[in-house]
């Protein structure tokens, strides 16, 4: 077994990897998959979908490490919540609050119902001030999606707290390459 460590992100090093868009209740038909920032607030307003490509990690590999980052914070309390078992895939072209990428209507707006999403939250933190980046651990989900990338539909960025808890999401449209989303691996693969 060897040891490598990888950083996908989109735009970098000519590494296209990573698809995002928006979900917005207040525009429940319009994607967002072209928009180059976002405010993420709490539950049921807005949320993001981020989803990276692990197809070229070997599928025998053992994850032992990875982080999805997302840039750009200001004072902020959010959740974020995975959907390894989606009902339904999404695209940033075509994912709205309504809608999937295949037609179908997700459970309850805004990908918030039981079988769209996992149930519970797989992280949460809390960011105060001005800070670069915010981080989530994902090495379980990443050791699933190795495993089966049919399985990899990403993750949800949802607000957590109160009425004014907010992250300004910097999307992979972004023209600075080096705050748009970011995922980091260690693994070992013979």
């Amino acid at each position: 077994m060897h040891d490598y460590q990888e950083v996908l992100q989109d735009g970098v090093n000519g590494y296209s990897g990573t698809s995002d868009t928006f979900l917005d209740a207040w525009m429940p038909m319009m994607p967002y998959g072209a928009d180059a920032n976002f405010y993420v607030r709490q539950p049921g307003v807005k949320s993001a979908l981020v989803q990276f490509d692990l197809a070229g990690i070997s599928s025998v590999a053992y994850v032992s490490q990875a982080q999805i980052g997302v840039g750009l914070p200001t004072a902020v309390a959010i959740r974020w919540t995975c959907l390894p078992t989606a009902c339904s895939a999404w695209s940033e072209a075509g994912a709205t609050w309504m809608e999937a990428d295949a037609g179908m209507a997700w459970e309850t707006p805004g990908a918030m119902g039981p079988s769209d999403r996992s149930s519970t939250a797989a992280d949460r933190t809390s960011v105060g001030g001005s800070g670069r980046w915010v981080w989530f651990d994902v090495t379980d989900l990443a050791q699933m999606w190795v495993m089966d990338p049919t399985s990899n539909h990403g993750i949800v960025v949802m607000g957590d707290g109160s009425t004014n808890a907010e992250l300004e999401f910097t999307s992979s449209d972004y023209i600075v390459t080096f705050v748009r989303p970011q995922m980091k691996v260690i693994y070992q693969a013979p």
